[in-house]
């Protein structure tokens, strides 16, 4: 459970003199968290038809995918599990953590955050390390803060320093009391709640993951 621990702290801290671009820091990541055989498997669900698609993706190409989940302009990563428990699988020294209801939580800097709930469960070996990261989503929701809305009240009657007899104000009274306008914010996310540059790389290198495999 520790280990899991230090994985969340890792993926939701930020510093000034971090870059979390640089494809090093990831592979130097993957080889404390990932054991040399793990996989991450990782099932995704379509907010408009339900549809679910399914990646394992081997080691090696890892780093690749934490590089471009922050490419896509995250800012950092929450995990949340809620009841996880622990279990050793008998006469093996593999551990087990699951949480049946987790959530993983993707934030922005201008406050917009992807919520993706469903189950978490990891297998850990004797060195602490995964052998198996698994997370099936369930749902996924876009929240966007208040403060990237933009209210613009549209006003009919000129600048507010400009004067006007009280028989015109009278007319535009009505105009000014119109709602204002609130510009919400383009999506940061398809409708598997990731961008199309994360889906492409987990299509890419769940393949790629599958060739190693095989060779």
């Amino acid at each position: 459970m520790l280990k899991i621990l230090q994985f969340c702290d890792y993926l939701g801290f930020t510093s000034e003199g971090t870059n979390r671009l640089d494809i090093t820091q990831w592979q130097k990541f993957v080889s404390d968290f990932y054991s040399p055989t793990g996989v991450m498997r990782q099932t995704l669900r379509s907010s408009e038809t339900g549809e679910e698609k399914q990646f394992e993706i081997s080691t090696p190409v890892l780093a690749r995918y934490y590089q471009t989940l922050f490419e896509s302009g995250i800012k950092n990563i929450q995990l949340v599990m809620e009841n996880a428990r622990e279990r050793e699988i008998p006469n093996t020294n593999i551990h087990v953590v699951e949480s049946h209801r987790s959530s993983f939580i993707h934030w922005f800097p201008n406050g917009t955050h992807i919520v993706h709930t469903g189950s978490l469960r990891v297998h850990l070996n004797a060195n602490s390390q995964f052998d198996i990261f698994e997370f099936v989503t369930n749902e996924h929701k876009e929240y966007v803060s208040r403060a990237s809305l933009t209210n613009a009240p549209r006003s009919l009657t000129g600048s507010p320093d400009q004067k006007s007899s009280p028989r015109a104000n009278n007319r535009t009274l009505g105009k000014k009391l119109q709602p204002q306008h609130t510009s919400i914010p383009d999506s940061l996310s398809t409708k598997w709640g990731m961008s199309d540059g994360v889906v492409r790389v987990l299509e890419v290198t769940s393949v790629d993951s599958s060739y190693l495999f095989l060779c």
